[in-house]
Parts: C-alpha cells; sequence; structure tokens
C-alpha cells in the first residue's frame, strides 16, 4: 500500500490521498499554492510546492484562481497524553504542537472578518501571506497573546467497588467554565477518607490533572472528600462512596470457644476467607469435619 498524506486546504485538513491523488487535484485547480501537506518526515506541515516537485511547475490543465490569504498560526489538535509514574500517584505530560492554516478573507464594503477561535495559549501573529488586491499590502501584522483560561473547577471519578488488593484509580480534573481542561494548571490538593482508620493523601496536579492509585487490604466503606486551602476560587466536587470488597477465597478458617463445659451447645463456625483475611461472601461449598476427642 501506497503512502498516503492529508492536506490542509483553506483551513481544512482532507484525506489521506495517494500522491496519484493529490497530482489530479493540483491539475484541475482543486488544490492551491498555499496549501500544506503534513510530512511524517518533518514532523510538521509543509507547503505542497516544497514537498512536491510536480507542485512547484506551472499545472498543465488550469491554474488557481487569485487568492487573497491570511496565514494563521494555530495549534495542532492535542495528542492524546501519556501517564507518568509518580509517587503517590500518576500525572500526565503537556502536550503543545503548533501548525500553519491559511484562510480565506472576503472584503465587503471594504471591511472582512474572520473568526480564529478557538486558540491554544500561547503568541498568535497573523499575516497576509498572498493578496490579489493590486498594490494594497497589510501595514501591520497582528499579534495576539493567547492567555490560558482559568480552572473554575474540580471533578473527580473513582470505581463505586473495588477488590482488595487491587488498584482503585481515582482521576481529577481542573477545568474551566467551558468544560475544558486547563492543562497549564498545577496545584496542591488533599484527598480525605473516612473508614475504619482515617487518612489523608497529598495530590499534586500537573498540567490540569491528575491520577491517583490507591490499595487496600480490609473489605470496608471508604467516604472520599477533596479538600483545597489555595488562593483560587474553585468549585469541588461532591464526596464520592467507594466499598473494598473480598477477594476470592483462599483458605478456611475455624471458629469457635477455646473453652467448653459439657453438656452446653457448642457451635463452630467454618469461614472461607481471601488471602487477607477477609470472608468471601460469594463462596459457596460443602466441607467435611471430623472431630478428634482426647
Amino acid at each position: 500500500m501506497g503512502v498516503k498524506f492529508v492536506v490542509s486546504h483553506l483551513d481544512e485538513q482532507l484525506g489521506p490521498f495517494e500522491e496519484a491523488e493529490l497530482k489530479t487535484k493540483w491539475v484541475k485547480g482543486e488544490l492551491l499554492p498555499i496549501d500544506y501537506v503534513y510530512d511524517d518526515a518533518k514532523q510538521d506541515w509543509v507547503l505542497l510546492t516544497e514537498r512536491f516537485a510536480w507542485a512547484s511547475n506551472k499545472p498543465e490543465a488550469s491554474s488557481p484562481p487569485p487568492l487573497k490569504e491570511i496565514t494563521v498560526r494555530k495549534a495542532r489538535p492535542p495528542e492524546a497524553p501519556k501517564p507518568v509514574e509518580i509517587t503517590g500517584g500518576t500525572v500526565v505530560k503537556e502536550w503543545k504542537k503548533d501548525t500553519a492554516h491559511g484562510a480565506r478573507v472576503k472584503l465587503v464594503n471594504g471591511v472582512g472578518e474572520i473568526d480564529l477561535s478557538p486558540m491554544q495559549p500561547g503568541r498568535v501573529e497573523v499575516v497576509l501571506q498572498e493578496s490579489s488586491a493590486g498594490m494594497l499590502r497589510l501595514q501591520n501584522p497582528l499579534k495576539i497573546q493567547v492567555k490560558a483560561p482559568e480552572p473554575q473547577i474540580l471533578e473527580w471519578s473513582m470505581p463505586a467497588t473495588q477488590a482488595v488488593g487491587v488498584d482503585a484509580l481515582i482521576v481529577i480534573k481542573a477545568l474551566d467554565g467551558k468544560g475544558q481542561l486547563c492543562s497549564h494548571y498545577d496545584d496542591q490538593f488533599t484527598i480525605k477518607i473516612q473508614a475504619s482508620t482515617n487518612n489523608d493523601i497529598n495530590v499534586p496536579l500537573k498540567n490540569g490533572q491528575a491520577a491517583v492509585k490507591l490499595q487496600h487490604t480490609r473489605a470496608e466503606a471508604w467516604k472520599l472528600s477533596l479538600h483545597y486551602s489555595g488562593p483560587k476560587a474553585l468549585k469541588l466536587p461532591a464526596q464520592m462512596n467507594m466499598e473494598w470488597t473480598p477477594g476470592p477465597a483462599a483458605r478456611l478458617i475455624l471458629d469457635g470457644p477455646q473453652e467448653y463445659t459439657a453438656g452446653e451447645p457448642l457451635k463452630v463456625h467454618v469461614k472461607a476467607v481471601d488471602q487477607y483475611g477477609n470472608v468471601a461472601k460469594t463462596f459457596q461449598g460443602t466441607v467435611i469435619l471430623e472431630v478428634k476427642a482426647s
């Protein structure tokens, strides 16, 4: 199978296409000199005319129409985050890559408008790439400093039930007012656990999110709450409950009195327990006991 390419045509990604398909579109005038193609070798977008020799020559059938174009530097959609293990939990690396797109702006009565949102945090410069408006030139490029939105909401998720001895994953995210992840935000939070033994766990939030792995060996119910003492006004999530359930039966134990008065009722319990000593409530079976007197 031949190599396929994705192109950016008038701020719209198309493809993937084989090179022969791209050449046909070029000849028909469906692709323009300002269009970009993603180059896997460079891990970036490059002009068609830079990537393919046939695109630097005059098309055989027809020429592209006159252009009124500006180039807008925008961020490539974020890649999936890869977790990084740290002491007491997991954080997610930051991602940020740039790419370039051309956008057509039509002027009516001397005025044109383009919507550049949404933009990723950073510095953006809007410049004129090519114009068919005679000798007119763009006076000055437009430079915009895009600020990262401030976090407003903390949300978290965790399993409602978890088997003892197995990691329970708690994921925490800081979101802005539109529900978007604040990937620039770092801070510190505390998870409070109410159970047979209370416990506090400090959680470092990195790049707007954190993932904490907890393990427990006692079958019991937990009540968890998230706490914050920093300077920001954040809406914290509601308290969550987690039930630690016994593992599979690992052994049998006998439970009864160490002393007994003859003639009185005597009852002995047989229990199936997991490897941590919790009663394996789902175990079903029959055992035979032998009583040896001395």
